[in-house]
């Protein structure tokens, strides 16, 4: 299974199949954790500047389907397709400039070392962007590009022991870079988790923009920190911190765990702090996290209504679930981190929104709003093909007063689109 399938299914509360398609699991239990706030229900839609910018054509001079956010650099915005470039839809890198005039600047595949079919966006380092493709090489790549497209292979993994499958991205910390891979490591699980032992369940790694790389930690080694780590690690006072999609307390989601929020040093000594517990009185499957005033906030599938929370931890580990996604007017399955401006949290759904669109009845996705204590705002309801794009699966990037984001489909080609809104 690639990890494009592995994530979608689980973010979009299907968590059960994907495991048992892959990874020997089966449908969570109704557990208990947290401290929900039953009173932040979401307000009504104000009156905000929305703007679809580009809506891409899928053809093999441009891009399709972009699962990741945007990161800003020198005035333009640059981000990745998973499809869309070259004869077989490796996907691209693009650039974009606030009044949406776009261009491709790199398609994947043209050879077998380049990297395909990346689902996580960029950062930019002294004046260069990286990023990790899950696909391409021996077991996907983390790679470099310059603003004018000219792309390089830093580091090929090479599957267990080493990692594999990094579809996640990076994390920048004193010039270093550190992120994780769903699959790889040493690990040698127990009989009865991470079924697919062969493959590995994860691993943290560091790598430094010359290419030299190692693996910090490998998950399963102790199945109480997590297994399958998805997302971005963020990085408090020189310490990291990340999610799993499974594993923690095996005695929820049918044995199998329903993730966890782990710290790391730049050592590689993990730290659990936390265990989900899933619907109805907790997240679960969290999908990465952010910072703000010390404290981590995210967001993940479970919840009163089985269709995603928010949630904050503290560096001690204390978790209060935030919000309760309710779909309808409200959004449903957020798929993506959060980001912060100004001390609020924004953030993208998947589905949900409304109920009037061109997608299915579960909406087409919304942007939203939210305060530290969770009260949310949705700021935008999507509409779908032909007139909007849809199904957003990639963080926010806050930009002069503006929230700049990509849907993975929808458009005026059904193949995604980027998007600007002023809160």
């Amino acid at each position: 299974m690639r990890a494009l399938d592995f994530i979608r299914c689980t973010l979009t509360c299907c968590v059960a199949a994907a495991m048992l398609a892959g990874c020997g699991g089966s449908q969570p239990p109704i557990g208990a954790a947290g401290q929900p706030l039953n009173g932040t229900s979401a307000r009504a839609v104000s009156s905000h500047h929305y703007e679809s910018l580009y809506s891409f054509q899928g053809s093999y001079s441009d891009g399709a389907q972009p699962l990741a956010g945007l990161v800003a650099l020198n005035g333009a915005f640059y981000g990745t397709t998973y499809g869309g470039g070259g004869y077989h839809n490796p996907g691209t890198v693009f650039q974009i400039t606030e009044a949406g005039k776009e261009r491709a600047l790199f398609d994947f595949g043209y050879s077998g070392n380049d990297g395909d079919k990346p689902t996580s966006g960029l950062i930019a380092l002294n004046e260069t962007l990286y990023g990790t493709a899950d696909g391409g090489g021996c077991c996907g790549i983390v790679y470099d590009i310059t603003t004018s497209g000219q792309q390089s292979v830093i580091y090929d993994f090479q599957g267990k022991p080493d990692a594999d499958n990094p579809s996640g991205g990076l994390a920048a910390v004193n010039g270093a870079l550190y992120g994780v891979t769903l699959r790889g490591g040493s690990g040698h699980p127990p009989l009865g988790q991470c079924r697919p032992r062969i493959y590995g369940c994860g691993a943290i790694f560091h790598v430094d923009t010359s290419g030299a790389e190692r693996v910090l930690y490998s998950f399963n080694k102790a199945p109480r920190n997590g297994e399958f780590p998805v997302g971005s690690l963020v990085a408090i006072n020189g310490t990291l911190y990340g999610t799993t999609l499974n594993g923690g307390d095996l005695s929820a989601c049918s044995g199998q765990g329903c993730g966890t929020v782990f710290s790391v040093t730049k050592s590689g000594r993990v730290r659990l702090l936390h265990s989900f517990k899933g619907p109805p009185y907790d997240a679960q499957s969290p999908n990465g996290l952010v910072a703000l005033n010390n404290v981590l906030y995210g967001t993940g599938g479970g919840g009163t209504s089985g269709l995603g929370a928010a949630f904050s931890v503290t560096l001690s580990g204390n978790e209060t679930i935030l919000h309760n996604f309710t779909g309808g007017s409200d959004g449903a399955s957020p798929s993506a981190g959060l980001n912060v401006a100004n001390d609020l949290l924004y953030g993208t759904t998947q589905k949900g929104g409304n109920d009037k669109n061109y997608c299915s009845s579960d909406g087409c996705g919304t942007v939203f709003e939210m305060s530290t204590s969770g009260t949310e705002q949705v700021l935008y309801r999507f509409r779908g093909y032909p007139d909007d794009g849809s199904d957003p699966n990639g963080y926010l990037t806050f930009v002069k007063g503006t929230l700049y984001g990509t849907t993975s489909a929808g458009g005026t080609y059904g193949d995604g689109t980027v998007f600007s809104l002023k809160p």
